[in-house]
């Protein structure tokens, strides 16, 4: 900028104070450090300016050309590029891309991309400020927002099926319309709530875990309820008329141990003979009592 006209003080004085400004502007931009981490590189110019601008104002003349081409070189290559990055929508990108990366953080293992393998080092690189590296981290955020999306979407729908298909053979089962109006709220409450999980989930483990649980823990007590539930009387029925509670055991049929001496089927008379031993195995919980949960 044209320097003031006037003594060599005012205008010493006057470059000092531009030096401050610098300093301040550095200051403020170091203390982004923790959302752009690559501005740490700026704390030895820094240091620098904020030296400078405590200097008497001859030192702006009698040594200027001990530090004129280092703050010039420094003007050009980091200064100048770093304040195009932050007023930019490459800043905006940068802090999309991070923003992705962090709360998806329990995701990316699970999804099928190669765009985090691009994105991770663009924003770890010191010199991301440079050149045209936000331009493809951008249209990589965008291909692995996608990747997420139908991820999840997937997973969602997979549990969804699951409780569908375990609901829908509950629905199946005889006692069904002889249960009191209480026990079926209750049961229909507890199968809304593992639907509104799975919705309201975006993690990958936490979906895959409510549906493990419905399979493993809740759909066995639904079933047992429904079915050791005592059946609806008239009002005026006497208690002691009332027909017995029957509590059936039940045994998870894949949790069956069946014993087989081949780690694999490997032809039709692999199968047929594995068949066999899965049915004796079946019919031999049965003959105990066990009703088997499929």
């Amino acid at each position: 900028e044209p320097a003031p006209s006037g003594e060599v003080a005012t205008l010493g004085k006057h470059v000092a104070g531009r030096f401050e400004q610098l300093s301040s502007e550095l200051k403020e931009l170091l203390a982004k450090r923790t959302e752009f981490p690559f501005l740490a590189v700026l704390q030895e110019s820094a240091d620098v300016t904020h030296k400078l601008a405590k200097q008497k104002y001859n030192h702006f003349f009698d040594g200027v050309r001990d530090f004129s081409d280092d703050l010039l070189d420094r003007k050009e290559n980091l200064l100048d590029p770093i304040r195009q990055f932050m007023s930019g929508s490459m800043a905006e990108i940068y802090t999309e891309g991070r923003r992705l990366l962090h709360e998806h953080r329990d995701n990316l293992d699970y999804v099928q991309s190669t765009a985090v393998a691009r994105i991770r080092p663009a924003l770890e690189d010191a010199r991301c400020y440079v050149g045209n590296t936000m331009q493809s981290v951008k249209s990589d955020v965008a291909d692995l927002k996608q990747s997420l999306k139908t991820l999840i979407e997937t997973e969602q729908q997979a549990a969804v099926d699951l409780v569908d298909s375990k609901w829908g053979q509950l629905q199946t089962l005889p006692e069904l319309p002889q249960l009191e109006e209480g026990t079926l709220q209750s049961i229909q409450a507890r199968v809304d709530e593992t639907y509104q999980k799975i919705r309201h989930a975006s993690l990958v483990a936490v979906i895959r875990d409510v549906k493990r649980r419905f399979e493993e823990d809740i759909y066995p007590q639904l079933l047992h309820q429904m079915t050791t539930q005592p059946t609806t009387t008239e009002a005026d029925t006497d208690e002691d008329d009332r027909p017995p509670v029957v509590q059936p055991t039940y045994v998870s049929g894949k949790a069956l141990n069946v014993a087989f001496e081949r780690p694999y089927l490997a032809d039709a008379s692999d199968v047929a003979a594995y068949l066999d031993a899965m049915k004796a195995r079946m019919l031999e919980e049965i003959a105990k009592g066990h009703r088997i949960q499929i």
